[in-house]
């Protein structure tokens, strides 16, 4: 019974430390939207979203001549290329995944090495976003120390 109060102990320590951690640590915001995004969206057989995530993301607040879109289609069984071909114009890219490659990592790879922005975001076709997503994620670039940033996802 005394190593279990033991490890409780220390268990509540590290979680303790854990949230003193979290709670000093400094948000960098930059305020300054010259740096290019580059959204990266792979999807397969999301037909049914992809008028939602392109309003989604026409709507966004940062300028709109310092994002482009890249979406990659991942060999769709449905119409989701043929949905994506009438987007693709200006900063709106469409990209179809050759025969012998396969997979959301893959078509992430090949999106972000022809990806023009300073920053390159990644996201999912079934997801929504507010009219500030873009815009909150590159304030967070406010700091050169920064190199990543996750965004949290809830689900409904």
């Amino acid at each position: 019974m005394f190593w279990v109060f033991i490890i409780l102990v220390l268990y509540g320590g590290l979680i303790f430390s854990y949230c003193v951690g979290w709670n000093n640590t400094a948000t960098y915001y930059s305020k300054q939207y010259n740096l290019s995004v580059s959204v990266i969206v792979a999807m397969k057989d999301e037909a049914k979203n992809i008028k939602n995530l392109y309003k989604n993301l026409i709507l966004q607040s940062y300028p709109k001549e310092k994002i482009e879109i890249i979406f990659v289609n991942d060999h769709s069984q449905d119409n989701t290329l043929e949905l994506l071909k009438e987007l693709e114009g200006n900063n709106i890219h469409c990209l179809n995944m050759p025969e012998n490659s396969y997979g959301k990592k893959k078509s992430i790879k090949k999106a972000a090495e022809l990806a023009s922005g300073d920053i390159i975001i990644v996201t999912d076709a079934d997801c929504t976003f507010s009219y500030d997503w873009v815009r909150t994620m590159v304030d967070c670039f406010g700091n050169d120390k920064i190199k990543l940033v996750s965004g949290p996802v809830t689900y409904k």
